[in-house]
């Protein structure tokens, strides 16, 4: 049986790239996260004399012991920790501790966790507020933004300040973060590898467009609040988009999906578009006004019912009707765009799912 501080003495912890952005602490997983976080301070407070939270997979390469299954409770602990401390003012009795945890799925989130450390901000304010306050100096403000690791551990970090801010003997709360425990589990001693538990949201080490258009998608204040809606993107999209076999497409497919989708929507309107053949051939372009639609909560309820509906189709194996049950229908003949056919079918599905309700009956019964 383990703790955090046993964990990180024993070994330097790594997320390995092949693994999720930390999601815990997303605003779409507030149940999840309150529910962890109900059961931890529930120890905290005394309420409880321990915590167990089962098993933590992983297995030792290169002197690390990469982290496969546990990432999301171990991130939320390091972040706990870490916090405590700080307010206690005991920082520097567990920063060299806490150094021994890092993410490699992304630059920018490595880079965040060691200015965590670093790097001073206002304890009395909301972390994610005080942070940003400070610039650059904890990351780059584009990633601040949009880096979902980031994103996600800033909301996390406020959770905490939230249930928080009113203690002011932190010292009691820092006593009982050891009977927070699980079991470590090294794959590596009977000969399992990462392949083993392996499924990915293909992250890259910087920001794609995909996930600049997420990001952008969830900064309209409606569909920020809809968590339903935010948990299905962050799911069930990226369950569509994903592939084992050619992982480097997942960001092209969602791209391209929502870049045609933004497209549809504005020609339905019919609003000036400009050069709709460079909008055809040039999915990459910057994310700017030409999105906007895709803050139209409306339209995402749509994208969304067009994703579960493709993925109904894949579940009942109906294998003719819909070509775009098969999400590599977005990488049309391997090439970076869709050719003009694709398009018109592609339109052709989004208008029939908007016009015809008992698409989002038989979704929802499923």
């Amino acid at each position: 049986m383990s703790n955090l501080k046993k964990l990180l003495e024993n070994n330097k912890v790594e997320i390995p790239i092949l693994q999720r952005d930390y999601a815990q602490g997303r605003i779409s997983q507030n149940k999840v996260a309150n529910e962890f976080l109900d059961s931890i301070f529930s120890v905290l407070n005394g309420k409880k004399h321990f915590l167990h939270i089962d098993f933590i997979y992983g297995y030792k390469e290169n002197g690390k012991f990469l982290l496969i299954d546990g990432q999301q409770r171990i991130t939320t602990l390091w972040l706990l920790h870490f916090y405590l401390y700080k307010n206690a003012g005991f920082l520097e009795e567990i920063k060299e501790l806490l150094k021994n945890f890092s993410y490699n799925t992304r630059k920018s989130s490595a880079k965040f966790c060691k200015n965590l450390l670093k790097e001073d901000f206002d304890i009395n304010k909301k972390p994610s507020d005080a942070i940003k306050a400070k610039g650059g100096e904890f990351e780059k403000e584009e990633n601040l933004n949009n880096d979902p690791t980031i994103k996600a551990m800033l909301h996390m970090l406020d959770l905490i300040f939230e249930r928080t801010h009113n203690i002011k003997d932190f010292k009691k709360l820092i006593v009982n973060l050891d009977n927070i425990t699980f079991d470590l589990f090294d794959m590596g001693e009977f000969g399992l590898g990462e392949e083993l538990y392996i499924k990915m949201n293909a992250r890259g080490k910087q920001l794609s467009k995909y996930e600049n258009l997420k990001s952008f998608i969830e900064k309209d204040s409606r569909i920020s609040k809809e968590f339903k809606l935010l948990e299905s993107i962050d799911t069930k999209w990226s369950d569509y988009f994903f592939d084992s076999k050619n992982i480097k497409d997942f960001d092209k497919k969602g791209n391209n999906f929502l870049h045609y989708a933004t497209l549809f929507f504005i020609l339905e309107e019919g609003k000036e578009i400009g050069n709709i053949r460079e909008i055809i051939d040039k999915p990459d372009q910057p994310v700017n006004e030409f999105y906007s639609p895709l803050q139209n909560i409306d339209n995402i309820k749509l994208l969304n019912r067009v994703v579960e509906l493709c993925m109904l189709f894949d579940e009942f194996q109906i294998t003719e009707t819909l070509k775009i049950k098969d999400s590599s229908f977005f990488i049309s003949r391997n090439k970076e765009t869709l050719s003009y056919s694709d398009i018109c079918y592609f339109f052709s599905i989004l208008f029939f799912a908007k016009e015809n309700r008992e698409i989002e009956k038989l979704t929802k019964m499923h």
